[in-house]
């Protein structure tokens, strides 16, 4: 039996754990926990009942919003199927952004480069890291 513990979320937002028990794929307990906002709370609480049976078979939310990302990457992290399209640390080199923080601003909202731009300064200079960026964006939002 494997123990698997995953996070997604944001340090002083939005986080959610996950601790399971995983035997021959099938998921034998599950303690989903979360720290947010009231939306992010309701679809966790919604969701608890459903971690159970095939992890293959695990659904995973459709949703946009914020809550439905953030469930979404934990349950990818748990399935083991988590694949960030970017992985240096900073992403937009000129403004020395992060990529959390692009991450972030994109999981709350900004749908295309020019909101990431607006929210943190990403892209605003050289604009090479625009590529990146809506390389997330599809990622994050398909």
């Amino acid at each position: 039996m494997d123990k698997i513990n995953v996070k997604a979320g944001f340090r002083g937002r939005d986080e959610l754990e996950l601790d399971a028990e995983i035997d021959s794929g099938i998921i034998v307990s599950a303690k989903l926990r979360s720290i947010g906002c009231p939306q992010v709370l309701n679809l966790i609480s919604d969701w608890r009942n459903r971690l159970k049976g095939s992890l293959a078979e695990l659904s995973e939310p459709q949703g946009s919003d914020h809550a439905s990302v953030l469930l979404r990457e934990l349950i990818q992290k748990l399935k083991g199927t988590w694949s960030f399209p970017y992985k240096e640390e900073e992403l937009c080199h000129c403004r020395a952004i992060s990529t959390h923080t692009v991450d972030a601003a994109i999981v709350y909202g900004a749908d295309n480069a020019n909101k990431v731009a607006v929210k943190t300064s990403a892209g605003t200079g050289c604009g090479t890291c625009r590529r990146n960026t809506e390389a997330i964006i599809k990622f994050r939002h398909g």
